[in-house]
C-alpha cells in the first residue's frame, strides 16, 4: 500500500508540474508576446540563391501549363513597385531552363530582361573579369529576339556572340511570362557558352535587370532587379565592385524534394 501511495503521489506531482509549466508559458505569452507554442516564425531571409533542380523540359512558348512541370522548380519571389516577380530554374541533361514572371500592366515590346552570369567553376568571385562571364538580353524590338554575349576582359563590355538562348514570352492578364532555354555545355564553342557538365554541381554568380520603356532600370525606377540589395547603393546587379548586388545560381543534379 505504501508503494502504491508513493506512486500516486509522484503521478499527481508530475501532473501539477506540467500544469504549472503550461500556466507559466501562458503568462509569459500574455506579457511579452513571445510565442512558444509551435515553431518560431522568423522574418523571411532575402532570397539571393536560385537553385536549378533536375527536371523535365518545358514547352518553350511563354505559356504556363501542367505539361511544363514547372512545379519541379522552387521559385525565388521578390516584390517591386508594380507587384510580384517570380524566377525559377530547372535543367535536364542537355539544357538549363528559366521561368520569369512579373506583374506589369504594360504589354509594350520595349520591356526586356538582362541576364548576367559570372562563372568561375565551382565558386565565383562576383566580378566580371573572366572569360566564362556571360550575359544575354531579349531585344527591345521583340520578346522572341535575343542578343547574347560573353564578357571580354579589359573591354568592359559584352561582345556579341549570337543568338545563344531560346526565349519565348507572353503578356496576359497584366503579367509577363518569359521562358528561356540554353545549352548546359558545348565543347566546340568553348568560353562563349555555359560549361556546366552533367553530374557536376555548379555555383554561378547571377543577376537580372528588367528594362522598362527602352531604359535599363525603367523610367522612375519602376522596374525590378534580382537580387535586391538597397545597402549596395545600386539598383543594378552587375556592379563588379559590389559583391552584394549579385545572387547565386546553384545547379544541382537531384530532383526537388516534394
Amino acid at each position: 500500500m505504501a508503494k502504491e501511495s508513493i506512486a500516486k503521489n509522484k503521478l499527481v506531482l508530475a501532473i501539477l508540474l506540467v500544469v504549472l509549466a503550461v500556466a507559466l508559458v501562458v503568462y509569459i505569452n500574455s506579457t511579452t508576446g513571445f510565442l512558444t507554442f509551435g515553431p518560431v516564425v522568423r522574418a523571411p531571409e532575402k532570397q539571393t540563391t536560385l537553385t536549378s533542380y533536375l527536371g523535365g523540359a518545358p514547352i518553350l512558348d511563354g505559356q504556363i501549363s501542367s505539361l511544363d512541370n514547372w512545379n519541379e522548380a522552387v521559385p525565388s519571389t521578390i516584390t517591386y513597385e508594380r507587384g510580384t516577380v517570380k524566377i525559377a530554374s530547372k535543367h535536364d541533361l542537355q539544357y538549363i531552363y528559366f521561368l520569369v514572371q512579373w506583374d506589369d500592366d504594360g504589354p509594350a515590346w520595349n520591356d526586356a530582361i538582362n541576364f548576367y552570369f559570372e562563372d568561375d567553376g565551382v565558386t565565383h568571385d562576383h566580378s566580371l573579369d573572366g572569360k566564362y562571364d556571360y550575359s544575354f538580353r531579349n531585344l527591345i524590338m521583340g520578346c522572341n529576339v535575343i542578343a547574347g554575349g560573353y564578357w571580354t576582359a579589359g573591354a568592359n563590355d559584352w561582345t556579341p556572340a549570337g543568338a545563344d538562348f531560346d526565349v519565348r514570352c507572353n503578356h496576359e492578364k497584366r503579367r509577363w511570362t518569359m521562358e528561356v532555354r540554353h545549352v548546359l555545355f558545348d565543347l566546340l564553342r568553348g568560353d562563349k557558352v555555359f560549361r556546366i557538365e552533367p553530374g557536376n554541381e555548379e555555383i554561378l554568380g547571377m543577376a537580372m535587370v528588367n528594362w522598362e520603356e527602352n531604359s535599363m532600370g525603367g523610367s522612375g525606377w519602376q522596374s525590378w532587379n534580382w537580387p535586391i540589395d538597397a545597402k549596395a547603393g545600386t539598383y543594378f546587379g552587375t556592379n563588379p565592385a559590389e559583391p552584394a548586388t549579385w545572387g547565386d545560381l546553384k545547379v544541382v543534379w537531384t530532383r526537388k524534394v516534394k
